[in-house]
């Protein structure tokens, strides 16, 4: 088909931890001359070394490639998803697409870039709200707990795991209705959950059987399991 053309839609220049999907996926549409879009066509992505590409309807514990093809919707639209590598810098991720000629045909060759950091090296978890309460034994306290996780400019970032340990055994975490936290997963006597789109990440506590001061530690590590400051 003559006049085809691609087009970038969204997942420009974002941001993302090392080892970590990038927040939103990369989106393109291809059009004919009079901008409608085309079904059916194929979609080809490329990245370097250090970072992975999986389509959107595949499962991100299986698929991971540097090179993966798609189908444009019946739209014209085609996604995928792309997880950060272990080293810090801008990477790139480009997008080609061959008309029956196998000729590229325009904005082929377009290309989403994208940065990854280190945690330890531009992050850092602020206590937000939620501390010093006052409650009765196996009760719920009044107020949830609050962290948020930002990054060296102040931005929030999300989709960060949290580690909340309390300091008795049957203290009972759950995850709070506040800030659309994460479903917290429990292993042992710690809970984990994630950051939202805003970094903030919380939880509610029922105070356990023992009167006295109960505490509750929210833990973020790097990518080697170092605590985050």
């Amino acid at each position: 088909m003559e006049g085809m053309k691609l087009i970038k839609i969204s997942g420009d220049n974002q941001t993302t931890l090392t080892k970590r999907f990038f927040p939103e996926p990369v989106k393109v549409q291809v059009v004919d001359r009079n901008g409608v879009g085309i079904p059916n066509v194929p979609i080809n992505w490329y990245l370097n070394e250090s970072i992975y590409v999986t389509p959107e309807n595949e499962s991100s514990e299986v698929f991971k490639y540097l090179h993966a093809e798609t189908f444009t919707d019946e739209n014209g639209y085609a996604k995928a998803k792309w997880i950060a590598g272990e080293n810090e810098g801008v990477v790139e991720l480009q997008v080609i697409v061959k008309n029956i000629e196998n000729l590229p045909i325009e904005g082929s060759g377009l290309v989403f870039k994208g940065t990854i950091k280190n945690l330890s090296h531009a992050y850092r978890v602020t206590k937000m709200s939620g501390d010093n309460q006052n409650g009765k034994i196996l009760s719920p306290l009044e107020n949830p707990f609050v962290v948020k996780v930002v990054d060296d400019q102040n931005e929030p970032i999300r989709n960060v795991e949290v580690k909340w340990t309390p300091s008795t055994a049957d203290v009972i975490l759950s995850s709070s209705d506040l800030y659309n936290s994460s479903q917290l997963i429990k292993s042992g006597s710690e809970y984990f959950g994630q950051t939202d789109r805003n970094g903030f990440m919380a939880v509610d506590m029922i105070i356990g059987s023992e009167p006295g001061l109960n505490t509750l530690t929210a833990e973020v590590f790097t990518s080697d399991g170092t605590p985050l400051e």
